[in-house]
């Protein structure tokens, strides 16, 4: 969803709004970084921190406003905020590059279960913007090389200004 009007306009006020949208709570595996529905989890971290004898995995409520992220795009944003990294600390605890343990996820797939705001979208640089499209498209995302599919349950919203458009168009 794009929301696309003129400086002023309540945009990004209209965005933050969206948040009532969401439920007042829903179940979370308890410590995941990417919001995990404990029936059908994301990653991987719950059925590695869970014995497998396991029936139930814990969890926790998220509050609204927890299932709601905000980015400002400005030319100091990197693919790594948005989409994620490999964390050198877990790698030098013994875990492998291609593990899923190892990544830190960016903003996005912390959004998952919920809503993911980009304010000012043409700000940000076509690399970043593919990232995201891809994200949207294909459902994977790779990090320093190494493929992560994810099935993200996310609502991407963004704003912008036609004027950053005409701009464009005009070059």
């Amino acid at each position: 969803m794009l929301f696309l009007g003129l400086r002023g306009q309540a945009k990004t006020r209209m965005l933050r709004q969206l948040t009532h949208l969401l439920d007042a709570a829903i179940p979370i595996v308890a410590g995941s970084e990417v919001n995990d529905d404990p029936l059908r989890p994301l990653s991987d971290m719950p059925a590695i921190s869970l014995p497998s004898t396991a029936t139930t995995r814990p969890s926790t409520g998220s509050r609204r406003l927890s299932g709601y992220h905000e980015k400002l795009a400005t030319p100091d944003v990197t693919i790594a905020d948005l989409i994620g990294e490999i964390d050198m600390i877990k790698h030098a605890e013994g875990r492998y590059l291609s593990s899923e343990l190892t990544m830190h996820f960016g903003l996005i797939p912390r959004s998952n279960r919920g809503i993911f705001c980009m304010n000012e979208l043409p700000d940000l640089s076509a690399k970043i913007q593919v990232g995201m499209f891809n994200v949207l498209e294909e459902r994977d995302i790779q990090i320093r090389g190494y493929p992560v599919q994810l099935e993200l349950d996310l609502c991407m919203v963004f704003s912008a200004q036609p004027e950053d458009y005409t701009i464009v168009a005009e070059s």
